[in-house]
């Protein structure tokens, strides 16, 4: 596979982690992923994953039992291409605003509070200290800027990740918000996987059935809207995971899932034949 020819393209934001643990197990950022195998392989197959959410490269560090860390970049293929020196620090802001600007319509209300509200509550805001980051964020939509919004929204997720869980109202809420940004930027197969992820994950949480629902119907009408049938069968198999694990009582989602992946299928054979 091609490796990378020029990693200053490659953007310095987000950098992931893959924690290696001496007894075999292995996490990124900070979220345990599950390793039948080479805890490395699987690893690395998390955050290609997550590579295919930004649809374009991202940079790693890899850290090794012993404390020793590598720098790596992963492209959306899986491709890693290793470096000689550690990634470098993005340049500070020049200005982060002291006070969040006026939210716009389509963002979902997360906004800053000076306390966390319990674990349950699906509709508490952001924690305090996140809210330069996330003014940081809102600044970037507001000036159109949905690649660097989306870039800083992932990198926030990773943050409350690390520090509340991935299946926590907070992070969850955030991903919402980062995928809605893939949305408005008509990144459809980075939403559809979005998407996706996170109805599954808002699922497994315990999440309100109708948040559950609102972001698997975001997930189904963005895979619709990938034109590559090649790219559309590999996230309609995403798509029908998310409605085995989110479409409770009514379970016709699965039948339309199926029968798209069919036709698509169906189309790729005779392309190939053809």
């Amino acid at each position: 596979m091609p490796v990378i020819a020029d990693p200053s393209t490659v953007p310095l934001t987000p950098v992931l982690t893959i924690l290696l643990g001496a007894d075999g197990s292995v996490s990124v950022n900070g979220e345990a992923v599950p390793a039948d195998g080479d805890p490395r392989v699987a690893g690395l197959a998390e955050v290609r994953i997550k590579a295919a959410f930004l649809g374009r490269p991202v940079r790693v560090t890899a850290k090794e039992p012993d404390g020793s860390a590598w720098a790596l970049i992963v492209d959306v293929d899986g491709a890693v291409t290793p470096l000689s020196d550690p990634h470098p620090r993005p340049e500070p802001a020049a200005s982060v605003p002291t006070s969040p600007p006026a939210s716009p319509q389509f963002v979902a209300p997360v906004a800053a509070a000076p306390e966390v509200r319990p674990a349950v509550d699906w509709d508490a805001p952001l924690p305090a200290e996140y809210t330069p980051l996330w003014d940081w964020i809102m600044e970037a939509a507001q000036r159109g800027d949905l690649r660097t919004a989306g870039a800083l929204a992932t990198e926030l997720v990773g943050e409350l990740t690390h520090r509340y869980g991935s299946g926590h109202p907070a992070t969850l809420n955030s991903q919402l918000n980062e995928a809605y940004f893939a949305l408005l930027a008509h990144d459809h197969r980075r939403a559809a996987l979005l998407y996706a992820h996170t109805a599954r994950r808002l699922a497994a949480a315990g999440a309100p059935h109708a948040v559950v629902q609102k972001a698997a119907r975001n997930a189904h009408a963005s895979w619709k809207e990938v034109a590559d049938p090649a790219a559309a069968l590999e996230i309609g198999r995403h798509v029908l995971e998310m409605w085995h694990a989110a479409a409770g009582d009514d379970r016709r989602p699965i039948g339309w899932t199926e029968r798209r992946l069919r036709t698509l299928t169906e189309r790729l054979a005779d392309e190939t034949t053809g």
